[in-house]
């Protein structure tokens, strides 16, 4: 949703700019533009780290790491 809003943003921006009169309006197209690019991107960025991330269930506690590495033997000296 909020990649939604981000370009929103972004295109409100890009048409205050072109339609602005004074620079008031400029700098506010420009404001809304240059924080929708980033918020965009920086969204865009976050569903795809999202997507591939493994999920906190599956990931192993400390205790079991530690309860793994005491199990393992030690490797055979030539």
């Amino acid at each position: 949703m909020l990649r939604w809003i981000m370009l929103v943003f972004m295109l409100v921006g890009f048409v205050l700019i072109f339609l602005a009169k004074s620079a008031g309006v400029l700098a506010i197209g420009l404001l809304l533009t240059g924080v929708g690019v980033v918020g965009f991107i920086g969204a865009l960025a976050v569903a795809r780290i999202s997507a591939h991330a493994r999920p906190e269930a599956a990931m192993a506690s400390p205790e079991d790491l530690l309860a793994l590495h005491a199990s393992r033997t030690p490797p055979p000296k030539p």
